[in-house]
Order: structure tokens, then sequence, then C-alpha cells
């Protein structure tokens, strides 16, 4: 078994490392959050993984040192306003395209070259705008305790993990809209034991355990989930938010994305 995201699946399946899934194998498969989509599925039409987590990703501010009703786009990150106190998630895909979406760019994952490139460009002239780009949501935690960073791009479970943490964070959705990691169960081309897996995989969508993870920050699969969990992260768990977010896959330039980002961050 491999937990595998729909930005990851090209490189294995290039290598033949995972086999399609028999939807009919899992419970409520069809009740699953994105089981329609095209993300989790090869090109002919094979389910590859079971969807079993999502993470919308949007901005994150200290609600004692701003006010979150005066944020809501992702061109705050870049307000002057906030110089030496913004940070950015060290990740190619998604620090290209928020910077994108702050640009106006509709479609962040199938960016051209010459966009790209237009993105590379405004972030080298804003690279002095950000106080670190944080390589894991614990460094981006720190940066929070610290009073390093009050604003920032992330996702609403680093944003639990940090009110958790005493942080007086607080997630905002764009109005460019979210992008939103997708991830799941897949098994090897090699497994043996077919039907373990196929338990392994129905535990993870079964509402008990969907219930874990959307009341950690976690938008749920299974939207039977919703009714176990306590009623205060019902609706930043509930499924019905993705419809509009835009899911992170891996772009056919990926190879561009990467490099763009690593000038940036090497400076």
């Amino acid at each position: 078994m491999i937990e595998v995201c729909a930005d990851e699946m090209q490189p294995l399946l290039a290598r033949g490392l995972v086999r399609p899934l028999d939807p009919r194998g899992v419970k409520d498969f069809d009740q699953l959050a994105l089981s329609d989509s095209g993300e989790i599925r090869n090109d002919a039409g094979k389910v590859l993984f079971v969807p079993a987590s999502a993470g919308p990703h949007g901005l994150i501010v200290n609600s004692e040192q701003l006010d979150p009703s005066s944020i809501d786009s992702y061109t705050d990150l870049f307000d002057p306003a906030y110089a030496g106190r913004a940070a950015m998630e060290s990740t190619p895909l998604t620090a290209i395209g928020v910077t994108a979406m702050a640009l106006g760019m509709d479609d962040p994952m199938n960016l051209t070259p010459d966009q790209i490139g237009e993105v590379k460009d405004y972030l080298f002239e804003h690279r002095d705008q950000f106080r670190d780009f944080a390589e894991s949501d614990a460094s981006m935690g720190n940066l929070f305790k610290s009073g390093e960073a009050v604003i920032a791009d992330g996702g609403r479970g680093t944003t639990e993990t940090m009110i958790r943490d005493g942080v007086p964070a607080q997630w905002i959705g764009p109005r460019e809209g979210v992008l939103s990691w997708v991830c799941g169960l897949a098994i090897t081309s090699h497994a043996e034991n077919i039907p373990a897996a196929y338990k392994l995989i129905n535990y993870y969508v079964s509402p008990a355990a969907q219930a874990i993870g959307g009341e950690n920050g976690f938008v749920v699969m299974n939207p039977k989930a919703l009714p176990l969990m306590a009623p205060e992260f019902r609706a930043t768990a509930d499924p019905k938010t993705l419809k509009t977010a835009i899911p992170e896959t891996e772009p056919a330039t990926q190879e561009l994305y990467d490099r763009a980002w690593q000038e940036v961050a090497a400076g």
C-alpha cells in the first residue's frame, strides 16, 4: 500500500508501480468526494487511488495582529503593509500556483512557460516581502509562534495545528479560489495480499476514520463522517467545500515550475 496525492501519480505510472483498483471493493466508493474525478484515474478511466483526504490551501493570518475581515485575496501576501512579516510555503506547486492566482491567472496547474516566467519575475521583485519560505508545517507554525510572520499561504490543517499550539491563527479562503491537495491510498503493482489492501482502504474511508481527519482540519471524503464529528468542525470538513477548489495536479510543465521556484528560493 502507498499513500499518494494527485500531483504525484505520473512518476509512479511511468514506472509501473501502481495497479488499477476495483471500486466495487470499496464500500461507499460512489459516495466519496471526488470519486468521479479524473484526478484519481488514468487515461483509460481506471481508478488508481481511492481519495481519502484533502485539504484546501488558502491564507493563514494571525487574528490578533491582523483583522481577518480585511484579508480576502492572495494579493494580500504581497501587500507592502506586511513586508517582512509574510511567509510562503516552499513548495513549487503551491508557491507558483498561489502567485499565479494573485496575478489573475485562473488555471494555476496549467501555466504556460511565459506565465511561469511572469510569476518567477514577480516573486523575484517581491522576494524581500517574505520573512521566510517555510519548508514544513512545523516551520510555518514556528514563524507564527515567534511573531515573525502574521500572514502566509497554507492549509486548514496547518491552521488547526497552530490553534492547538496556542497561536491565534485563522484560515481564510481567498476570493480567487482555493487550491486543494487530494490524497488517497493506492495498491502497488507488486502487492500480494490484495484482500488485506482493500480492508485497509475501507478502514481509511470509513465514517469513523474520516471523522478523525475532519476534526484535525482536513476535508472528509466520506460525508457519512460529518454527523460523527463535533459540530464546530462540520462546516470546514464538509466535502461540498471542494466543489469550487482547484485540485493540485502535476502540470505538464512541472520541470519549469520546479526550476522557477528553485531560482526564487535560492535568491
